[in-house]
C-alpha cells in the first residue's frame, strides 16, 4: 500500500506504530465477499446517484429548468445533505457496529430515488434528491472503515481501488439503462427501477456478511474512538493527510462532471439521440471509470512495494494526463470519434487516484478515527465535486451560450480538468510533506 514503508508513528504519534498489523493473519474468502457486496452497494450508490444525469433533458422539457437549476438539482440538492449527516453518521461508525448502517443506509437511498419518479414538480424532485444524499452520505466513509480492517496495507489500495471499479459500474449501468428505460417507457420508470438493485443487495448482505474485528491489521494501538477534535486535529497535523485530502477532493470534481454532465454534452455538441446519448457515455465513463480505480490501485500497490510514498506519484502522473486529454477533447479536437477517443482517455485516466488516495488516508486516520475523518473527506468531495462542480459547469454553460451557443456546456465542462490540475499539484505538496517528516 501507498505509505506501508514508513512508520506512520514518524508523522504523528496519534497514529498507531505497528501499522503493518499481525504478520501471520492474511485477509481471506470472507474477506473478499465482503469487498465484493460493498462494491455492488457503490455501484447501486452510483447508479442511483447518476441516473438523473441521462434523465435532464427530459426534465428540462416537462419542467421548463435552466442548466443553472439543473446544477443545483444534480449537486446542492444532494450535497447538503451529505454535509449535514456524513460526519455524524462517521463518528457513529467508530462506535457501533458497521454493517448495520450499511443496510440501513442502502435501502434508505433505493427507496428515495423511487421516490423521484413520483415527482409532480422541482420541489419534489429536490426531496427525493435530498434523501438520496442523506441515506448515501456516509457509505462510503464506512465502506473504507470496513475494508480496512479486511486487508492488510500492501492489498489496501487495490481493495479500495476495486471497491471505487462499483461507481463506475453503477454510473455505467445508469447511463445506459436509465436511456434505455427513459426512451421506452419515461422518466418516471427510469427512476423506480434504479431503485430496486439496492433493495435486493441489502437482503443478501443481511444473510452472508459478518462484522470484521475493528484495528484488526492496525496492531495494538488504541481502538477508542477518537473525538472529533482529536480527528480534525490530526487532519491538521499529521504530515500529507490534508494534502492528500485536498487532492482527492478537486479530483472528485472531474469525476462527477464525467458522470454528470456528459450526456448532454453528447447531445448537444455532437447531436446524439437520448438512447444512444446513455449508451455512448457509458462507453465513454464506464470503460474508462471501469478500468482506471483498479488500475490506479495496482499500480500503486505495485510501485509503492519497496518505497510506499513513490505510489502518490500515481495520481500525479494520471491527473496531469487526465486534463490534457479532456482540454483536448473539450477545445481542441474536431467533432466526432476523435473528440469521444480522448474524452474516453481523460476518463480513465482521472479515477487511478481512487485506490492510493483512499488507502492512503485511511492509514494515516489509524482505527481510532478512521470512520469520522474519512466522513470529513466525504463531506469535502461531495460539497465541492457534486455541489460547487456540478454548478460551476452548469452556470458557465448558461453564461457562456449567447457567446459560443452549444459549444458552451464544453467550455463549461472543461473547468473540471484546469481544476483536476490543481488536484495533481495537492498530491505533489502531499509526497513533500511526507517524505521531510521521514527526513527528521
Amino acid at each position: 500500500m501507498s505509505v506501508a514503508s514508513a512508520d506512520p508513528q514518524v508523522l504523528d504519534p496519534a497514529v498507531p506504530s505497528a501499522v503493518r498489523g499481525p504478520p501471520a493473519e492474511q485477509s481471506g474468502g470472507r474477506d473478499w465477499l465482503l469487498a465484493a457486496l460493498l462494491t455492488i452497494g457503490y455501484g447501486a450508490y452510483n447508479l442511483d446517484k447518476s441516473v438523473i444525469s441521462i434523465l435532464i433533458e427530459p426534465l428540462k422539457h416537462e419542467f421548463g429548468l435552466s442548466d443553472t437549476t439543473v446544477g443545483l438539482l444534480t449537486g446542492i440538492g444532494s450535497t447538503l445533505p451529505i454535509a449535514i449527516f456524513c460526519i455524524p453518521l462517521g463518528m457513529l461508525a467508530d462506535r457501533q457496529r458497521r454493517l448495520t448502517l450499511i443496510y440501513v443506509l442502502l435501502f434508505g437511498w433505493s427507496l428515495m430515488t423511487g421516490v423521484g419518479g413520483l415527482a409532480t414538480g422541482v420541489a419534489m424532485l429536490f426531496i427525493s434528491r435530498a434523501g438520496v444524499g442523506a441515506f448515501e452520505s456516509a457509505y462510503t466513509p464506512i465502506s473504507m472503515s470496513l475494508l480496512a480492517d479486511s486487508f492488510p496495507l500492501r492489498r489496501r489500495a487495490t481493495a479500495m481501488g476495486t471497491f471505487s471499479f462499483g461507481g463506475a459500474i453503477g454510473t455505467t449501468l445508469g447511463l445506459a439503462l436509465g436511456g434505455i428505460v427513459a426512451d421506452g417507457s419515461g422518466w418516471r420508470m427510469a427512476f423506480y427501477m434504479a431503485g430496486i438493485p439496492g433493495v435486493l443487495l441489502v437482503l443478501v448482505m443481511m444473510v452472508t456478511l459478518r462484522e470484521p474485528k475493528r484495528g484488526r491489521f492496525d496492531g495494538a494501538g488504541a481502538t477508542d474512538a477518537a473525538s472529533f477534535g482529536e480527528a480534525a486535529a490530526m487532519v491538521r497535523n499529521v504530515p500529507g493527510l490534508a494534502a492528500v485530502a485536498t487532492g482527492m477532493t478537486l479530483g472528485a470534481v472531474g469525476l462527477s462532471v464525467l458522470a454528470i454532465w456528459t450526456p448532454s454534452l453528447l447531445m448537444r455538441v455532437e447531436g446524439v439521440p437520448l438512447r444512444e446519448a446513455g449508451l455512448l457515455s457509458a462507453l465513454v465513463y464506464g470503460i474508462g471509470g471501469g478500468i482506471g480505480p483498479m488500475l490506479g490501485g495496482w499500480l500503486a500497490d505495485r510501485v509503492g512495494r519497496r518505497d510506499g510514498v513513490r505510489s502518490l506519484w500515481v495520481p500525479v502522473y494520471s491527473l496531469l494526463f487526465a486534463a490534457v486529454a479532456g482540454l483536448f477533447a473539450l477545445l481542441l479536437a474536431p467533432k466526432g470519434v476523435i473528440a469521444i477517443v480522448a474524452l474516453t482517455m481523460a476518463s480513465m485516466a482521472q479515477p487511478l487516484y481512487l485506490g492510493i488516495g483512499y488507502a492512503t488516508v485511511a492509514t494515516l486516520a489509524g482505527p481510532r478515527a478512521r470512520g469520522t475523518i474519512m466522513s470529513m473527506l466525504l463531506v469535502a468531495i461531495n460539497v465541492l465535486s457534486f455541489g460547487f462542480g456540478l454548478y460551476l459547469v452548469g452556470k458557465l454553460s448558461d453564461l457562456l451560450q449567447p457567446i459560443v451557443g452549444t459549444s458552451a456546456i464544453a467550455w463549461g465542462y472543461s473547468s473540471a480538468f484546469v481544476i483536476g490540475l490543481l488536484a495533481a499539484y495537492a498530491f505533489w505538496r502531499g509526497i513533500v510533506q511526507i517524505r521531510s517528516a521521514h527526513a527528521l
